[in-house]
């Protein structure tokens, strides 16, 4: 693949969000137009090969992800897409073929968008069930959490409280919970039967940045424990969804730690 092309401003010829095109262009083999998108000062931080950054580097890595989806016959289901000041996500469904298996996971990619034409992009799953997956550098956390919307505060307070009661009061009767594992749980009285699981001991949850449409939002960060337990910091995603009385409507949670224990 040619790596010189972003230098001499060639544009690519990939349309729509970066995160929106992540996936369906790996699958496709469009990895110099996806290239171009990223540019040479791009970042990738994704579980089946870690992080990478130079267009050296991240060419290297798109191939080893074409190759490792193709070989999986891997397919990329869209399912929602936020957009906020400085970075867009995207959700889906990656299925594949393990052993003699049809997984299908949930998986998100953040696009963040920086000063001098920087991307960092970032890529959300229960890393375990992938066909492959390395172990991810240590995040470096910033010495002040992100700043975030009232009610999105108090989810988080208290799911470091590890308080199923508060934790549920926040959600809409009609809302849904979505955990890494794929399990799905609806209405609020189910929410916090689950939530009673999935917050024993609390949880901590660091928040480093934060999208926000108005009906949606996104916070990344890094979870510091899990059910009681001090767990190195692991990259995590909620994407919260609001309900028109201003509760949450849904929450779906991407990682590989958080989970309930049942």
């Amino acid at each position: 693949m040619s790596i010189g092309s972003e230098e001499r401003g060639n544009p690519s010829s990939l349309r729509g969000w970066l995160s929106e095109v992540f996936f369906p262009a790996i699958l496709a083999s469009e990895l110099e137009p996806l290239l171009l998108r990223l540019g040479a000062r791009a970042t990738l931080d994704e579980p089946m090969f870690g992080r990478s950054s130079g267009l050296a580097d991240l060419s290297a890595h798109l191939e080893r992800l074409r190759e490792k989806l193709a070989e999986t016959n891997a397919k990329f289901e869209r399912y929602a897409f936020v957009t906020g000041i400085d970075r867009d996500m995207t959700e889906g469904t990656l299925e594949f073929d393990r052993a003699e298996l049809r997984l299908a996971l949930p998986i998100a990619v953040v696009a963040e968008r920086r000063r001098s034409r920087e991307v960092e992009l970032r890529v959300y799953c229960r890393a375990r069930e992938l066909p492959r997956c390395t172990g991810r550098a240590p995040l470096s956390l910033p010495p002040l959490p992100a700043v975030l919307p009232d009610n999105v505060r108090a989810l988080l307070d208290a799911f470091a409280a590890g308080d199923p009661v508060a934790a549920s009061a926040l959600f809409d009767p009609a809302s849904f919970t979505r955990e890494p594992t794929a399990r799905q749980r609806e209405g609020r009285a189910n929410i916090a039967a689950g939530f009673v699981h999935l917050l024993a001991g609390g949880v901590n949850f660091f928040p480093t940045g934060m999208g926000d449409d108005g009906r949606h939002c996104i916070v990344e960060g890094a979870l510091l424990r899990v059910h009681g337990a001090e767990v190195r910091p692991t990259p995590s995603l909620f994407v919260l969804e609001r309900s028109d009385q201003g509760l949450f409507r849904s929450l779906r949670i991407y990682d590989d730690a958080l989970f309930s224990r049942e």
